[in-house]
């Protein structure tokens, strides 16, 4: 195993553990929005899994990430626009699609664990 790898692996596996037990702890409420500590540790890793596969000196995965972050993008673009245009035909007022951040949340921990395990 190579010292990078060493060293990236035991705070992800810690991070891992936390993201595990993160829908338990209660959200804060900042404003009018209820932040959890899974949206911190989405926050965190994100940037950490790209700096992480990145200093990999194997590069594995680095294709596959970048093509899923492409379809990401792709999905965000389409529907970011098309759910702004429903909210307003719907409730006669333009919101932005809030549910976005839980499919980001979502790319992050399912990547995480991708690349963990």
């Amino acid at each position: 195993m190579h010292s990078c790898q060493r060293l990236t692996a035991i705070p992800l596996y810690l991070l891992f553990f936390l993201s595990s037990w993160s829908v338990i702890v209660p959200r804060l409420g900042i404003g009018s929005v209820g932040v959890g500590l899974d949206d911190a540790l989405a926050v965190f890793v994100f940037p950490f899994l790209i700096f992480s596969l990145l200093v990999d000196p194997e590069r594995r995965y680095v294709r596959a990430f970048w093509f899923v972050v492409f379809l990401f993008v792709f999905f965000v673009c389409l529907y970011f626009p098309m759910g702004s245009w429903v909210n307003a035909i719907r409730m006669n007022e333009a919101r932005y699609p809030t549910e976005l951040w839980q499919y980001a949340k979502r790319l992050t921990f399912f990547w995480w664990h991708f690349i963990l395990f």
